[in-house]
């Protein structure tokens, strides 16, 4: 794990507002970014106050970690995750 980061993003349907929380991986020979989409109602690592962020789940930095990847996608030249389950956390 090299970094994590969340922005606040709103419902479509305008019921709510849900959390994009990013986390860049340090992989051989580049960098990837493994996102998720959580609920700040259901999940209680995330506390937000009106706009802004206050606390978003976050991996250790420089632990390394196993991702079984759902789905994948190329933006800007980087890989993209998403969907991923964690299989085992250092």
């Amino acid at each position: 794990m090299v970094s994590s980061g969340a922005r606040l993003i709103k419902k479509k349907d305008g019921s709510g507002n849900l959390v994009l929380v990013s986390h860049e991986l340090a992989t051989q020979p580049g960098v990837i970014r493994w996102e998720e989409i959580l609920d700040p109602v259901e999940d209680s690592r995330i506390t937000f106050q009106g706009e802004e962020i206050i606390k978003s789940p976050a991996e250790p930095d420089f632990k390394p970690i196993t991702l079984e990847e759902g789905r994948q996608r190329i933006f800007k030249d980087q890989l993209i995750v998403g969907n991923c389950e964690v299989l085992n956390r250092s």
